[in-house]
């Protein structure tokens, strides 16, 4: 695959920083204090609503747990456990402690729903039947399909934790999740809510402040024919991640995925790019 502009080492060429990267939550220690502490002492404390069939409850939660929108399970690669148990990549990894405990991908759920989902992945399930009554919550023998209420919120906490931690899905389940991301928008509470989580771990889920991110890993779409209308010379540029920063390299659109096999250089020091994604730009006007 051919890459413009390398350096005789290999590195890429920076053309400029961008905006922050998405940072790791690294406030609260674990699952047990994320539960105890802070979820429904501090970001429920008021009460709300379940995730998947929106019962409202208040200050009493009786009858709800915490759902990971995000299976732990799914977390064991990323956080340097594949082959361990739950148990032991609590015991192991300081990085898989801090993914079970980030809160952006916290949920109030029914605890029989949400036993009832255990690990399975998002998506379409055919017809419309329900084992749990008036909650339009669909459960097949390979995946489940919450109500359309609650879909953006379900894409964008996997966004998050995809783009928080590497953290990798299926390709048909990305497909699913990107779409309902698009077809339901952010909420005024769900605003709130990230509003809320920044102040208690101190990170943002930035799908939520903008809908028109999508993960790195998301094929971008092809770009619409110019017409009267709009702009002229839409191309693509590939964002990735460098030593912390956000960066802008010069890459072939199918190289820009992930993290690539280049490295790159900030300030003298060299690291692998990370993260990277196709994002469109302007080049031009009418």
């Amino acid at each position: 695959m051919s890459r413009s502009n390398r350096f005789p080492t290999g590195l890429l060429v920076i053309v400029c920083l961008t905006a922050p990267v998405l940072a790791q939550q690294t406030v609260i220690p674990d699952y047990k204090s994320a539960r105890s502490e802070f979820f429904w002492a501090q970001l429920y404390r008021d009460g709300g609503e379940s995730l998947y069939c929106g019962r409202s409850f208040g200050t009493s939660h009786n009858g709800l747990n915490i759902e990971h929108v995000l299976p732990a399970s799914a977390m064991k690669e990323a956080g340097g456990c594949a082959s361990s148990s739950r148990k032991e990549c609590r015991r192991r990894s300081a990085l898989y402690n801090f993914m079970e405990a980030d809160l952006h991908n916290h949920y109030p759920a029914i605890i029989r729903v949400n036993e009832m989902r255990a690990s399975l992945p998002f998506g379409e399930v055919a017809g419309e039947d329900s084992d749990f009554g008036e909650c339009d919550f669909e459960i097949s023998d390979s995946n489940v399909e919450p109500r359309p209420e609650a879909r953006g919120e379900v894409a964008r906490a996997v966004f998050y934790m995809m783009e928080a931690y590497g953290v990798r899905i299926d390709a048909n389940e990305l497909q699913t999740l990107t779409q309902w991301h698009r077809d339901d928008p952010p909420s005024d509470l769900e605003r709130l809510r990230n509003e809320r989580i920044e102040s208690l771990q101190g990170t943002r889920n930035p799908f939520i402040d903008d809908p028109s991110l999508l993960p790195s890993d998301t094929e971008p779409d092809e770009p619409e024919p110019d017409t009267a209308d709009r702009p002229l010379h839409l191309h693509y540029e590939c964002h990735c991640t460098c030593l912390g920063k956000s960066v802008i390299i010069q890459v072939d659109l199918g190289a820009c995925k992930g993290q690539t096999d280049e490295q790159c250089e900030i300030g003298g020091q060299q690291s692998d790019l990370m993260n990277c994604r196709p994002v469109q730009t302007d080049t031009g006007i009418r």
